[in-house]
């Protein structure tokens, strides 16, 4: 089983309720990608969702998640998609075969495999207007789960 996960941001990207309060996770090893290099063991501590500290210490509380047989990076960003649609040979003739919910109901599920795949943030390049911006304050309420969402509404294109 390769021991590298993408542990950290998924555990950062969930709304739930155990990380609206405080929760540490006791990595293996880290990844510190400006120094492009393997840390070490190291102590996460994550109150409200967001990181307030780094340590080398070891310890294991009450709300310690243990992941010391992993190696825990940070949050991907991945700049270009579209939550609403996945390409495949049936994507044109969707667009007149399906209606706005079913597109709402595939950008929650889209959004949701996104931020297990290890992508914290994504940049939503286009949609009807309305679904992203929908499910982006739907992710921000806890109400869905899926990545941080910055969308740019209606697509713009040539006609």
């Amino acid at each position: 089983m390769n021991k590298t996960l993408v542990a950290l941001s998924i555990m950062i990207g969930f709304q739930s309720s155990v990380l609206a309060n405080e929760v540490e996770l006791l990595c293996g090893n880290t990844i510190d990608v400006k120094a492009k290099e393997t840390t070490g063991k190291r102590l996460i501590q994550i109150e409200e969702g967001k990181i307030v500290s780094i340590t080398k210490t070891s310890k294991i509380g009450a709300n310690t998640v243990d992941l010391s047989d992993y190696t825990c990076l940070p949050g991907l960003i991945d700049m270009h998609v579209h939550l609403t649609s996945q390409s495949s040979p049936s994507s044109y003739s969707e667009g007149f075969r399906l209606n706005p919910s079913d597109f709402a109901y595939r950008a929650a599920f889209y959004a949701k495999k996104t931020l297990q795949a290890g992508f914290t943030s994504v940049r939503n390049l286009g949609d009807d207007g309305t679904v992203t911006k929908s499910l982006r304050d739907a992710i921000n309420q806890g109400i869905a789960t899926g990545p941080r969402i910055f969308t740019a509404g209606k697509s713009l294109a040539t006609t």
